[in-house]
């Protein structure tokens, strides 16, 4: 069984939102790189 790109991204993902403690962080965090997790990019790509 593959895992898909976004399944893998959304885990590298997860520790990093959730550890912002605000709700109105983790919301601008979740806004700035939606995109980027539904195209299957990590934090750290291109």
């Amino acid at each position: 069984m593959t895992v898909p790109p976004a399944a893998s991204v959304r885990r590298e993902c997860n520790p990093y939102v959730a550890g912002a403690k605000p709700a109105k962080t983790r919301q601008a965090l979740i806004e700035r790189y939606a995109r980027k997790i539904l195209d299957g990019k990590g934090l750290r790509d291109r």
